[in-house]
């Protein structure tokens, strides 16, 4: 581990914690309703889907903030990654 990671909170932000012991190192507020993370070991972005506003968020955890939301409608929750051998670019699957 080692690497950035992320909490979603119920209070309408994550918090971006790293280390060992881990420590707080930003936390993101503008969420509704932030459920789930996906982060590969070693990455730079996470996705945060956030159910209330039918978002993922795209958070750069080098810079420590939200790049983009992408619009995905009402209830987002449930994130799947994608294997890079994954045919043709990046897309959302519902």
């Amino acid at each position: 581990m080692g690497g950035p990671s992320s909490h979603a909170e119920s209070s309408g932000a994550i918090t971006l914690i790293e280390g060992r012991p881990l420590r707080v190192r930003r936390v993101l507020r503008g969420f509704d309703a932030p459920r789930y993370t996906a982060i590969r070991p070693g990455a730079k972005l996470a996705y945060v889907s956030d159910s209330g506003h039918g978002e993922i968020a795209v958070v750069d955890l080098v810079a420590r903030r939200v790049l983009l939301r992408l619009a995905v409608g009402a209830g987002a929750r449930h994130l799947r990654e994608v294997s890079p051998a994954w045919p043709g670019p990046p897309r959302l699957l519902q």
